[in-house]
């Protein structure tokens, strides 16, 4: 899943200098996959672990994927949301 995720980051940002890469980026990368949450955060965690290696090396002053929230994960009744609810800040069965 790693592999499709650097493609697609490639496919879409391949001429983008790191430095400019901003959250609504971000935000616009992660709704392409919105329709699979599980690709989605994984894509996000990719693009967090990339920009992350950049900061200390100086190709971007910080990382803007730390700004952006995953998307929930939708699971069967009766399962735990691995999301917490925006009004309880707790998981929810």
């Amino acid at each position: 899943m790693g592999n499709l995720c650097f493609d697609r980051i490639v496919d879409k940002w391949g001429g983008l200098p790191v430095a400019s890469v901003t959250a609504r980026h971000i935000y616009a990368l992660r709704e392409l996959c919105a329709d699979t949450p599980q690709m989605a955060n994984k894509l996000l965690a990719v693009l967090r672990t990339l920009l992350a290696f950049g900061v200390p090396r100086g190709y971007i002053d910080r990382n803007p994927a730390n700004d952006v929230k995953p998307l929930r994960r939708s699971l069967s009744a009766g399962s735990p949301s691995l999301a917490a609810q925006p009004d309880q800040g707790a998981l929810t069965w």
